[in-house]
């Protein structure tokens, strides 16, 4: 992940930008579960041209800035089906909302996102989704500070995850984070201690036949504690050692099958975090990890890995990042613990003009579950997706842009039920002051 600590003294008004996606990213890890892209993230500009940046409203030390997106999308396989597939156009409302301190000392950050997606075929997988999050900073003294963050995101299970239950809606849910965190400055080492909650709560719903498909043995929590040094090698080099453990913990003893979902687990990681001139800045790393279910049928997952995460800008005109990470996923599928899931990305924007930017975005997922000894042949065991898309954004002024692109999607499993491709077009009308 990519470390933060060298840009501390960004402007706020871009901090408070970026802040709903900056916090539902570092959650990812926790709750993605194939849900690595929800609508309500969708940032296809990673960052603005000088000149077409929206300035915001001040409000006192405070600025505003409101924000709204109107998105239609033609999606040729709605329902991720490795046959008879069914296409419908999606009409999207995306309002949002920020709100930063601008002070001198401390900081305060608050933000409001919602995606309200109505189908003009298929009503009934109409959705939505909202997020709100807060994220505050203490300053003690130069380089000591306090962290806290906040996020509730009220959302709708993507019908691709194979934890989808086939319900006749897609299955709503929430997301409750919380966070704390103490960053302190040695000279040359620093440290930083956070601990974290990540809460999972399902909806029940409803199969074809009316029958109520109950969603309680889903319902979880994680706590996290994490210590992460870092010293300072040479000037914008530092060594770093980053240590994490983690409980899960579900709401029911056993789920409907009678497994014992409960698990403890850890991560070690050591690298490099580096800021060569702007130029190239991020983590290389190295990690080990480990999690051990109580369940004596579960297999515990463990392993060791490389992972980085880095922004590259070869030109002004120019930006590319590049991420690999490795995590143990949480998982309801029947005689599966959990799957170890390994993401390569890889994200490009190139300014053709000032006003016109080409972006483009490809990854490659592995999941490999753990499976039980008793395990039947026909149980999900893994899953290879491919992701990839591309498009333009016109830039008309500061306060309007319109964005056209294309995403493609495919997987392959070792259910051939499981098996499919999808094609999605939108085009976006993104307004703000």
């Amino acid at each position: 992940m990519v470390n933060n600590n060298f840009n501390r003294g960004q402007s706020s008004r871009r901090y408070t930008r970026w802040l709903p996606a900056l916090l539902a990213f570092l959650a990812l890890p926790a709750w993605a579960q194939q849900y690595y892209d929800p609508g309500i993230l969708q940032t296809p500009i990673t960052s603005m041209p000088s000149g077409f940046a929206a300035e915001g409203i001040r409000l006192g030390s405070f600025v505003l800035t409101p924000a709204l997106d109107l998105a239609v999308e033609d999606h040729d396989n709605i329902y991720y089906e490795n046959q008879d597939e069914v296409s419908d156009v999606i009409y999207h409302i995306r309002p949002k909302v920020g709100l930063s301190s601008g002070w001198s000392r401390h900081a305060l950050s608050m933000a409001v996102i919602g995606d309200f997606a109505r189908f003009q075929d298929n009503s009934s997988e109409d959705y939505d989704d909202l997020m709100l999050t807060l994220d505050g900073r203490i300053d003690v003294k130069r380089g000591s500070y306090f962290t806290a963050a906040t996020g509730v995101l009220l959302l709708h299970e993507d019908r691709s995850s194979p934890e989808d239950p086939g319900g006749s809606e897609p299955t709503d849910f929430s997301y409750r984070n919380y966070k704390l965190g103490y960053h302190h400055n040695f000279n040359r080492l620093t440290a930083a201690l956070s601990f974290g909650r990540n809460e999972w709560d399902y909806d029940n719903n409803i199969d074809e036949d009316g029958e109520i498909i109950d969603n309680t043995d889903r319902d979880r929590t994680n706590d996290s504690l994490g210590l992460r040094m870092d010293y300072l090698v040479a000037p914008q080099r530092k060594v770093f050692l980053a240590l994490n453990s983690n409980t899960v913990k579900y709401d029911l003893p056993a789920d409907e099958a009678g497994f014992a979902r409960d698990s403890d687990g850890y991560q070690v990681r050591g690298g490099l975090a580096m800021d060569i001139s702007g130029v190239l800045t991020g983590d290389i790393y190295a990690q080990y990890l480990s999690q051990d279910y109580d369940d004596p049928r579960f297999p515990n997952e463990s392993g060791a890995s490389f992972g980085l995460g880095l922004d590259w800008s070869p030109s002004r005109l120019t930006g590319v990042s590049f991420r690999i990470e490795q995590s143990v996923l949480e998982t309801t599928q029947e005689f599966s613990s959990g799957y170890l899931s390994t993401l390569y990305a890889a994200r490009l924007q190139h300014e053709l003009r000032r006003w016109l930017l080409f972006h483009a975005r490809i990854s490659y997922t592995d999941n490999e579950y753990g499976l039980a000894a008793d395990a039947p042949a026909d149980a999900l065991a893994d899953t290879q997706i491919v992701r990839a898309g591309l498009g333009l954004s016109y830039l008309v002024n500061r306060h309007a842009k319109l964005t056209f692109g294309y995403t493609f999607e495919d997987q392959d499993a070792n259910l051939e039920t499981s098996h499919y491709q999808a094609n999605r077009i939108y085009l976006v009308l993104g307004l703000e002051l």
